[in-house]
């Protein structure tokens, strides 16, 4: 999974990347990597295909959602759901979400208070 998302553009796969590279993980060789825009990732390692994305990813590949009671306890927790699916099999279910930051609080309301400021001298 890691590998593929080593690959991708979204943010999701830029955290799973950052833990490989944290903790020293080797990616694997990927061949045939698709991105499909608002659903996930596709590609082959070894010999395997490996898809991970939303539930809607699930759909569009005939894949047998067997986990919606697991998925619905991680989505009332507030986490976004990434199946990982290898050879139309769910292999597993993570629970993602964003962690919010010590300072994120102090830093939105400086950004509001700047705005207000430039919107006050641009009416003079």
């Amino acid at each position: 999974m890691g590998s593929l998302e080593a690959k991708s553009t979204h943010p999701i796969g830029k955290a799973f990347l950052d833990y490989l590279k944290e903790n020293k993980i080797n990616t694997l060789n990927v061949e045939n990597f698709e991105d499909i825009s608002g659903l996930g990732i596709i590609g082959n390692i070894d010999k395997d295909e490996i898809i991970v994305g939303n539930a809607k990813i699930l759909s569009k590949y005939e894949i047998k959602n067997t986990h919606l009671k697991d998925e619905k306890n991680l989505a009332e927790n507030g986490n976004s759901i990434v199946y990982v699916v290898k050879n139309k099999e769910i292999i597993a279910l993570i629970g993602v979400n964003d962690v919010i930051r010590e300072h994120t609080k102090d830093i939105i309301s400086s950004l509001k208070l700047l705005r207000n400021r430039n919107n006050y001298a641009y009416r003079r």
